[in-house]
Protein backbone atom coordinates (compact mmCIF):
# COMPACT_ATOMS: atom_id res chain seq x y z
CA UNK A 1 0.00 0.00 0.00
CA UNK A 2 1.48 3.34 -1.09
CA UNK A 3 0.38 6.81 -0.03
CA UNK A 4 1.29 10.18 -1.55
CA UNK A 5 0.88 13.63 -0.02
CA UNK A 6 0.30 17.08 -1.46
CA UNK A 7 2.39 20.12 -0.52
CA UNK A 8 0.13 20.85 2.46
CA UNK A 9 0.74 17.41 3.94
CA UNK A 10 -2.65 15.94 2.98
CA UNK A 11 -2.96 12.38 1.72
CA UNK A 12 -3.33 12.93 -2.01
CA UNK A 13 -3.74 9.32 -3.08
CA UNK A 14 -3.65 5.70 -1.99
CA UNK A 15 -2.29 2.96 -4.26
CA UNK A 16 -3.13 -0.65 -3.49
CA UNK A 17 -2.65 -3.59 -5.87
CA UNK A 18 -1.94 -1.11 -8.64
CA UNK A 19 -5.25 0.70 -8.12
CA UNK A 20 -5.03 4.43 -7.32
CA UNK A 21 -7.60 6.22 -5.15
CA UNK A 22 -7.10 10.02 -5.39
CA UNK A 23 -8.35 12.40 -2.70
CA UNK A 24 -9.26 16.02 -3.44
CA UNK A 25 -9.03 18.85 -0.88
CA UNK A 26 -10.16 22.46 -0.90
CA UNK A 27 -7.90 25.34 0.14
CA UNK A 28 -8.94 24.81 3.78
CA UNK A 29 -7.48 21.29 3.62
CA UNK A 30 -10.93 19.71 3.90
CA UNK A 31 -11.42 16.52 1.93
CA UNK A 32 -14.13 17.31 -0.62
CA UNK A 33 -13.92 14.31 -2.94
CA UNK A 34 -12.62 10.76 -3.10
CA UNK A 35 -12.42 9.16 -6.55
CA UNK A 36 -12.89 5.42 -6.17
CA UNK A 37 -11.15 2.83 -8.31
CA UNK A 38 -14.55 1.93 -9.78
CA UNK A 39 -14.73 5.42 -11.28
CA UNK A 40 -17.45 6.54 -8.88
CA UNK A 41 -16.76 9.27 -6.37
CA UNK A 42 -17.72 10.42 -2.89
CA UNK A 43 -18.35 14.13 -2.45
CA UNK A 44 -18.37 15.91 0.92
CA UNK A 45 -20.05 19.24 1.72
CA UNK A 46 -19.29 21.61 4.61
CA UNK A 47 -21.01 24.59 6.16
CA UNK A 48 -19.42 27.97 6.95
CA UNK A 49 -18.15 26.67 10.30
CA UNK A 50 -16.40 23.72 8.73
CA UNK A 51 -18.91 21.09 9.89
CA UNK A 52 -19.44 18.31 7.40
CA UNK A 53 -23.13 18.55 6.56
CA UNK A 54 -23.42 16.27 3.55
CA UNK A 55 -22.01 13.22 1.79
CA UNK A 56 -23.02 12.17 -1.74
CA UNK A 57 -22.26 8.72 -3.10
CA UNK A 58 -23.85 6.91 -6.05
CA UNK A 59 -26.29 9.78 -6.47
CA UNK A 60 -27.54 9.52 -2.88
CA UNK A 61 -26.93 12.33 -0.40
CA UNK A 62 -26.81 11.85 3.35
CA UNK A 63 -27.32 15.02 5.41
CA UNK A 64 -25.99 15.72 8.91
CA UNK A 65 -27.68 18.03 11.44
CA UNK A 66 -26.07 19.44 14.55
CA UNK A 67 -27.08 20.91 17.88
CA UNK A 68 -24.15 23.20 18.52
CA UNK A 69 -21.17 20.90 18.10
CA UNK A 70 -23.11 17.64 18.57
CA UNK A 71 -24.31 15.50 15.69
CA UNK A 72 -27.95 14.66 16.43
CA UNK A 73 -29.57 13.60 13.14
CA UNK A 74 -28.58 11.75 9.98
CA UNK A 75 -31.11 12.06 7.17
CA UNK A 76 -31.63 11.26 3.54
CA UNK A 77 -33.94 13.88 2.13
CA UNK A 78 -37.05 13.84 4.34
CA UNK A 79 -36.22 10.37 5.66
CA UNK A 80 -34.59 10.37 9.12
CA UNK A 81 -31.98 7.63 9.27
CA UNK A 82 -30.85 8.06 12.87
CA UNK A 83 -31.23 10.22 15.96
CA UNK A 84 -28.31 10.55 18.38
CA UNK A 85 -28.70 11.38 22.07
CA UNK A 86 -25.81 13.40 23.41
CA UNK A 87 -25.05 14.10 27.06
CA UNK A 88 -21.56 14.08 28.47
CA UNK A 89 -20.61 12.18 25.35
CA UNK A 90 -22.65 9.98 23.05
CA UNK A 91 -25.32 8.02 24.95
CA UNK A 92 -27.54 6.28 22.41
CA UNK A 93 -28.85 6.19 18.88
CA UNK A 94 -32.38 5.57 17.61
CA UNK A 95 -32.61 3.83 14.26
CA UNK A 96 -35.57 2.04 12.58
CA UNK A 97 -37.77 2.86 15.60
CA UNK A 98 -35.41 1.10 18.01
CA UNK A 99 -32.98 2.56 20.53
CA UNK A 100 -29.46 1.27 21.09
CA UNK A 101 -27.15 2.26 23.93
CA UNK A 102 -23.38 2.65 23.75
CA UNK A 103 -20.84 0.81 25.91
CA UNK A 104 -17.18 1.78 25.74
CA UNK A 105 -13.83 0.23 26.57
CA UNK A 106 -11.10 1.95 28.57
CA UNK A 107 -9.92 3.92 25.53
CA UNK A 108 -13.42 5.17 24.79
CA UNK A 109 -14.07 2.95 21.76
CA UNK A 110 -17.51 1.40 21.34
CA UNK A 111 -17.26 -2.23 22.38
CA UNK A 112 -20.98 -3.02 22.38
CA UNK A 113 -24.48 -1.78 21.63
CA UNK A 114 -27.41 -2.95 23.74
CA UNK A 115 -31.13 -2.58 23.12
CA UNK A 116 -33.77 -1.27 25.50
CA UNK A 117 -33.91 -4.70 27.20
CA UNK A 118 -30.15 -4.68 27.81
CA UNK A 119 -29.54 -7.39 25.21
CA UNK A 120 -26.25 -7.12 23.34
CA UNK A 121 -26.93 -6.41 19.68
CA UNK A 122 -23.39 -5.81 18.38
CA UNK A 123 -19.79 -6.02 19.55
CA UNK A 124 -16.51 -4.71 18.12
CA UNK A 125 -12.85 -5.37 18.95
CA UNK A 126 -10.03 -3.13 17.69
CA UNK A 127 -6.27 -3.05 17.68
CA UNK A 128 -4.43 -0.14 19.26
CA UNK A 129 -4.72 2.01 16.11
CA UNK A 130 -8.43 1.50 15.42
CA UNK A 131 -8.35 -1.31 12.87
CA UNK A 132 -11.34 -3.61 13.42
CA UNK A 133 -10.19 -7.08 14.41
CA UNK A 134 -13.56 -8.65 15.10
CA UNK A 135 -17.19 -7.52 14.85
CA UNK A 136 -20.61 -9.06 15.34
CA UNK A 137 -24.16 -7.85 14.87
CA UNK A 138 -25.92 -6.00 12.09
CA UNK A 139 -26.75 -2.67 13.76
CA UNK A 140 -25.58 0.29 11.71
CA UNK A 141 -23.19 2.27 13.89
CA UNK A 142 -20.66 4.86 12.66
CA UNK A 143 -19.33 5.59 16.17
CA UNK A 144 -16.72 2.87 16.71
CA UNK A 145 -13.06 3.57 17.49
CA UNK A 146 -12.98 6.40 20.07
CA UNK A 147 -16.76 6.59 19.69
CA UNK A 148 -17.11 8.06 23.18
CA UNK A 149 -15.25 11.07 21.82
CA UNK A 150 -17.64 11.14 18.85
CA UNK A 151 -15.20 9.79 16.26
CA UNK A 152 -17.26 8.95 13.21
CA UNK A 153 -16.33 5.94 11.05
CA UNK A 154 -16.50 6.49 7.31
CA UNK A 155 -16.91 3.27 5.32
CA UNK A 156 -17.03 2.63 1.60
CA UNK A 157 -13.75 4.21 0.53
CA UNK A 158 -12.48 1.20 -1.41
CA UNK A 159 -13.41 -1.18 1.42
CA UNK A 160 -11.26 0.71 3.93
CA UNK A 161 -12.34 2.69 6.97
CA UNK A 162 -11.45 6.25 7.86
CA UNK A 163 -12.36 7.95 11.12
CA UNK A 164 -13.60 11.51 11.21
CA UNK A 165 -13.36 12.75 14.79
CA UNK A 166 -16.37 14.71 15.97
CA UNK A 167 -14.19 17.56 17.19
CA UNK A 168 -12.60 17.54 13.77
CA UNK A 169 -15.80 16.38 12.07
CA UNK A 170 -17.14 19.65 13.35
CA UNK A 171 -14.19 21.94 12.82
CA UNK A 172 -11.26 20.90 10.65
CA UNK A 173 -12.75 17.73 9.16
CA UNK A 174 -9.63 15.64 9.62
CA UNK A 175 -9.87 12.02 8.59
CA UNK A 176 -7.80 9.48 10.53
CA UNK A 177 -6.67 6.34 8.72
CA UNK A 178 -6.01 3.40 11.10
CA UNK A 179 -4.15 1.51 8.37
CA UNK A 180 -1.31 4.04 8.60
CA UNK A 181 -2.12 5.29 12.12
CA UNK A 182 -2.21 8.95 11.12
CA UNK A 183 -4.59 11.57 9.84
CA UNK A 184 -5.03 12.11 6.12
CA UNK A 185 -4.89 15.88 6.47
CA UNK A 186 -2.27 18.20 7.91
CA UNK A 187 -2.89 19.36 11.46
CA UNK A 188 -2.76 22.94 12.68
CA UNK A 189 -2.59 24.42 16.14
CA UNK A 190 -6.07 24.93 17.60
CA UNK A 191 -5.39 28.66 17.54
CA UNK A 192 -4.60 28.62 13.82
CA UNK A 193 -7.15 31.19 12.66
CA UNK A 194 -7.68 30.66 8.94
CA UNK A 195 -6.08 28.73 6.15
CA UNK A 196 -5.03 30.76 3.15
CA UNK A 197 -6.25 30.47 -0.40
CA UNK A 198 -2.92 31.51 -1.91
CA UNK A 199 -4.38 31.69 -5.40
CA UNK A 200 -7.16 34.17 -4.63
CA UNK A 201 -6.62 36.07 -1.40
CA UNK A 202 -5.03 36.54 1.99
CA UNK A 203 -6.12 36.76 5.59
CA UNK A 204 -9.38 38.48 6.54
CA UNK A 205 -10.97 40.73 3.86
CA UNK A 206 -8.58 39.23 1.31
CA UNK A 207 -5.97 40.32 0.58
CA UNK A 208 -6.37 43.41 2.78
CA UNK A 209 -5.27 43.70 6.38
CA UNK A 210 -8.21 42.74 8.66
CA UNK A 211 -7.65 45.44 11.28
CA UNK A 212 -6.13 43.01 13.80
CA UNK A 213 -2.76 43.34 15.51
CA UNK A 214 -0.62 40.76 13.66
CA UNK A 215 1.22 40.04 16.90
CA UNK A 216 -2.06 38.58 18.19
CA UNK A 217 -2.26 36.21 15.22
CA UNK A 218 -0.54 32.88 16.00
CA UNK A 219 2.17 31.33 13.87
CA UNK A 220 3.46 27.77 13.67
CA UNK A 221 6.37 27.11 16.07
CA UNK A 222 7.84 24.39 13.82
CA UNK A 223 5.98 24.32 10.49
CA UNK A 224 6.43 21.17 8.42
CA UNK A 225 4.11 21.89 5.50
CA UNK A 226 4.27 24.51 2.78
CA UNK A 227 0.97 25.95 4.02
CA UNK A 228 2.35 26.39 7.53
CA UNK A 229 5.68 27.81 6.38
CA UNK A 230 4.00 30.25 3.99
CA UNK A 231 1.62 31.30 6.78
CA UNK A 232 4.60 32.20 8.98
CA UNK A 233 6.19 34.21 6.15
CA UNK A 234 2.91 36.07 5.70
CA UNK A 235 2.27 36.85 9.38
CA UNK A 236 5.88 37.80 10.14
CA UNK A 237 5.77 40.18 7.18
CA UNK A 238 2.53 41.69 8.51
CA UNK A 239 4.11 42.12 11.94
CA UNK A 240 7.07 44.08 10.60
CA UNK A 241 4.81 46.13 8.38
CA UNK A 242 2.50 46.86 11.32
CA UNK A 243 5.40 48.17 13.40
CA UNK A 244 6.40 50.51 10.58
CA UNK A 245 2.84 51.69 10.02
CA UNK A 246 2.23 52.39 13.71
CA UNK A 247 5.31 54.58 13.85
CA UNK A 248 4.62 56.48 10.65
CA UNK A 249 0.94 57.07 11.46
CA UNK A 250 1.75 58.29 14.96
CA UNK A 251 4.10 60.93 13.57
CA UNK A 252 1.75 61.82 10.69
CA UNK A 253 -1.33 62.33 12.89
CA UNK A 254 0.72 64.19 15.49
CA UNK A 255 1.91 66.56 12.74
CA UNK A 256 -1.69 67.10 11.63
CA UNK A 257 -2.58 67.95 15.24
CA UNK A 258 0.29 70.43 15.39
CA UNK A 259 2.13 68.29 17.95
CA UNK A 260 5.82 69.12 17.77
CA UNK A 261 8.38 66.55 18.81
CA UNK A 262 11.83 67.09 20.24
CA UNK A 263 13.95 64.76 18.13
CA UNK A 264 17.53 65.18 17.12
CA UNK A 265 17.34 63.84 13.55
CA UNK A 266 20.62 62.36 12.25
CA UNK A 267 22.13 64.37 9.44
CA UNK A 268 22.24 63.50 6.67
CA UNK A 269 19.07 61.41 6.85
CA UNK A 270 19.83 57.73 6.08
CA UNK A 271 18.57 56.53 2.71
CA UNK A 272 15.77 54.01 3.24
CA UNK A 273 16.25 50.57 1.71
CA UNK A 274 14.67 49.99 -1.69
CA UNK A 275 13.78 46.33 -1.23
CA UNK A 276 10.09 45.73 -0.51
CA UNK A 277 11.14 42.62 1.39
CA UNK A 278 12.52 44.74 4.25
CA UNK A 279 9.95 44.60 7.03
CA UNK A 280 11.98 45.64 10.06
CA UNK A 281 11.10 48.97 11.71
CA UNK A 282 12.61 51.98 9.97
CA UNK A 283 14.70 54.16 10.38
CA UNK A 284 17.83 52.09 10.86
CA UNK A 285 20.45 52.97 13.45
CA UNK A 286 21.62 55.51 14.35
CA UNK A 287 18.32 56.90 15.61
CA UNK A 288 17.66 59.59 18.19
CA UNK A 289 18.24 58.34 21.73
CA UNK A 290 14.74 59.39 22.77
CA UNK A 291 13.01 57.88 19.70
CA UNK A 292 11.22 55.13 21.66
CA UNK A 293 10.04 57.43 24.44
CA UNK A 294 8.71 60.04 22.00
CA UNK A 295 7.02 57.39 19.88
CA UNK A 296 5.27 55.80 22.88
CA UNK A 297 3.93 59.17 23.95
CA UNK A 298 2.69 59.94 20.44
CA UNK A 299 0.94 56.58 20.02
CA UNK A 300 -0.77 57.04 23.39
CA UNK A 301 -1.86 60.51 22.27
CA UNK A 302 -3.25 59.61 18.84
CA UNK A 303 -4.15 55.89 18.99
CA UNK A 304 -7.84 56.49 19.69
CA UNK A 305 -8.26 59.08 16.95
CA UNK A 306 -10.13 58.39 13.73
CA UNK A 307 -7.25 59.81 11.70
CA UNK A 308 -4.79 57.34 13.25
CA UNK A 309 -7.01 54.32 12.57
CA UNK A 310 -7.64 55.55 9.01
CA UNK A 311 -3.91 56.05 8.42
CA UNK A 312 -3.11 52.61 9.85
CA UNK A 313 -5.62 50.93 7.54
CA UNK A 314 -4.30 52.78 4.50
CA UNK A 315 -0.71 51.98 5.41
CA UNK A 316 -1.32 48.26 6.04
CA UNK A 317 -3.23 47.92 2.75
CA UNK A 318 -0.58 49.74 0.70
CA UNK A 319 2.65 48.63 -0.88
CA UNK A 320 5.70 50.40 -2.22
CA UNK A 321 7.07 53.80 -1.10
CA UNK A 322 5.40 55.29 2.00
CA UNK A 323 6.27 58.75 3.29
CA UNK A 324 5.30 60.49 6.49
CA UNK A 325 6.18 63.84 8.09
CA UNK A 326 7.77 64.51 11.45
CA UNK A 327 6.98 67.98 12.84
CA UNK A 328 10.03 68.99 14.86
CA UNK A 329 10.06 71.36 17.79
CA UNK A 330 11.80 73.88 15.56
CA UNK A 331 8.67 73.90 13.28
CA UNK A 332 10.74 72.16 10.64
CA UNK A 333 9.10 69.20 8.86
CA UNK A 334 11.27 66.23 8.03
CA UNK A 335 9.89 63.67 5.55
CA UNK A 336 10.77 60.06 6.20
CA UNK A 337 10.20 57.19 3.80
CA UNK A 338 10.31 53.41 3.69
CA UNK A 339 8.97 50.68 1.43
CA UNK A 340 5.85 48.73 2.36
CA UNK A 341 5.92 45.04 1.38
CA UNK A 342 3.03 43.11 -0.19
CA UNK A 343 2.86 40.45 2.50
CA UNK A 344 0.29 38.33 0.71
CA UNK A 345 2.45 38.23 -2.42
CA UNK A 346 5.46 37.19 -0.33
CA UNK A 347 3.50 34.37 1.29
CA UNK A 348 1.99 33.29 -2.04
CA UNK A 349 5.36 33.24 -3.80
CA UNK A 350 6.93 31.26 -0.97
CA UNK A 351 4.03 28.79 -1.04
CA UNK A 352 4.37 28.20 -4.79
CA UNK A 353 8.15 27.76 -4.56
CA UNK A 354 7.76 25.41 -1.62
CA UNK A 355 5.17 23.30 -3.46
CA UNK A 356 7.34 23.12 -6.55
CA UNK A 357 10.29 22.02 -4.46
CA UNK A 358 8.29 19.29 -2.73
CA UNK A 359 7.18 17.60 -5.95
Amino acid sequence: MLFTNDCSGNMASKTENGQITPCVYNYEDKMVQVILTSGASIVYNYDHEGKRIGKTMDGTTKDYYFDGDDLIIEAQGENILAYYTQGQGLISQRRNNASYFYHYDGLGSTKALTDANQNIQSTTIYDAWGNILQASGAITNPFLYLGASNWYAEFGIDSSVLYLSANTVLSTSTFYNPAIARSTTSKRPRTFPFPIDWEHGGYGPWPNWPGEDPYDIPIFPNPRTCQGKAWNVYINCLRGKYSNCKQSCAFLVAALMGKRVDLQIPSPLPTPPSSAAVVQPWPPKPIPSNWGEVLMNLIELVSNSFQYRLCLGQCMNSEGPWEFPILLKTDKIEWWKFNLPNCFAEGRDFYKQCCEGSK
